[in-house]
């Protein structure tokens, strides 16, 4: 009996897994990017004009965490910016789905909004890049958001 208690335990530790080797120090980022998004699907034939009521507004890590606002495109950016070594930075995002066309000085509100959170991201020093998601209409934000 000892010897067939032996063999089992020789069994054992040849069939046992290898040990797991310490996960290796994660590498600090390549790149810091600044994620913000202002996006809305416009209905011109819609009579009732948007407002920033209409609108989902996440600011911070709200952004990359739980539902991600922006219908998902956080989903898929954040994969790979870790797979290239990216760190996100989130700042602010506004989301809407098919309204009327959004008032002005609503617009106005959320573009400030964007933009100071985008600037205040910069000040705090270590920014490379903005992710910017915008729907087609999104030009003049985006090319504000250069200016910044």
């Amino acid at each position: 009996m000892a010897h067939a208690e032996r063999r089992l335990r020789q069994l054992d530790r040849i069939l046992a897994p290898p040990p797991a080797s310490p996960a290796p120090a994660a590498a600090a980022p390549k790149y810091r990017v600044a994620i913000c998004g202002f996006c809305q699907e416009v209905s011109s034939f819609n009579p009732v004009p948007s407002t920033i009521d209409d609108f989902i507004l996440k600011r911070g890590p709200e952004i990359v965490e739980g539902d991600c606002a922006g219908f998902g495109y956080c989903r898929g950016a954040l994969p790979v910016f870790a797979e290239h070594g990216i760190e996100p930075v989130p700042t602010f995002d506004a989301t809407a789905a098919a309204n009327g066309i959004l008032d002005h000085s609503e617009f106005s509100k959320i573009s400030t909004e964007l933009l100071a959170s985008v600037r205040a991201a910069v000040d705090a020093g270590g920014i490379d890049g903005v992710f910017f998601l915008r729907d087609a209409e999104g030009r003049d934000r985006a090319a504000a958001g250069r200016a910044v």
